[in-house]
């Protein structure tokens, strides 16, 4: 873990247009001023993605399917204006995300989700992360992208305070990241007609994420729960705990506020 100073500027723009009843597009220019821990860059990046909607209901959705590819890319440039040089070099990426809804009996629908991205070229840190997974749309019951592929690697350096040298620690994160993802939930909605808005979900959540090169280490996560959801309009607000994130045992783990998740809308 580390402490990370970070200001930024974003100007964003979507494009989103009906192609047809099922199919929806979406363009996004991504522009924005970044300084972190010192470090000043102007990035930009470019993002197309498709969604096909074959479902009952595009917000609390009982039955049906919908996939949606992605692609982008981008680039990294120096902080200085007026004499703007590439940092690193282009980089690729693209995204595939299928759900499937279904109902079950009586008022117990199903939903799973399977998603998979991966990067073609090496990007910065910053920008890689974004297929870092964990998280309470991702991996529940881990913090934000806490999970990806890294090794460690030790240095020594002078402590000026204590005149002593130190042996540091730093944890290098995959560049080229590739991540597969299954969501799973089980939704009961109550079935009294003054709490049709209620819902009891249980949730499994899997990753694995890799690195295009091997140096990297692998890491895969899991965790299951139970959560409430109540809609109101077309907004869902969502409260899951994580009770297990090491299913090789049923033994039970210890509380933690980070294994709340809460959100205005569905898992997916």
């Amino acid at each position: 873990d580390s402490i990370e100073e970070r200001y930024e500027v974003i100007n964003r723009g979507d494009s989103t247009f009906g192609i047809t009843k099922n199919i929806r597009f979406r363009g996004t220019l991504d522009t924005r001023y970044v300084d972190k821990n010192r470090d000043r860059l102007f990035k930009l990046k470019g993002e197309v993605a498709l969604t096909f909607d074959y479902t009952d209901d595009y917000f609390n959705p009982v039955k049906g399917i919908r996939f949606a590819p992605t692609v982008g890319a981008g680039t990294n440039w120096n902080g200085d204006i007026y004499s703007l040089t590439m940092v690193g070099n282009p980089y690729t990426y693209g995204e595939m995300t299928v759900n499937l809804y279904h109902p079950l009996f009586w008022t117990f629908n199903g939903a799973i989700s399977g998603s998979v991205g991966k990067f073609f070229a090496k990007a910065l840190e910053d920008d890689a992360r974004v297929f870092y997974q964990g998280g309470t749309r991702s991996v529940r019951g881990y913090r934000f992208r806490s999970i990806y592929a890294s090794y460690d690697s030790t240095y020594t350096e002078y402590n000026e305070d204590t005149g002593e040298t130190d042996t540091v620690t730093a944890i290098n994160t995959g560049l080229t990241p590739l991540y597969f993802r299954m969501n799973e939930e089980i939704r009961w909605t109550f079935p009294w007609k003054t709490w049709k808005r209620w819902q009891i979900v249980q949730f499994y959540d899997w990753t694995r994420v890799v690195d295009s090169e091997g140096v990297y280490k692998e890491r895969e996560c899991e965790s299951f729960g139970f959560g409430i959801r109540y809609r109101w309009q077309f907004l869902t607000f969502r409260l899951d705990y994580a009770f297990k994130k090491d299913l090789s045992n049923w033994n039970p783990e210890a509380f933690g506020w980070g294994r709340f998740a809460f959100d205005l809308s569905q898992t997916f």
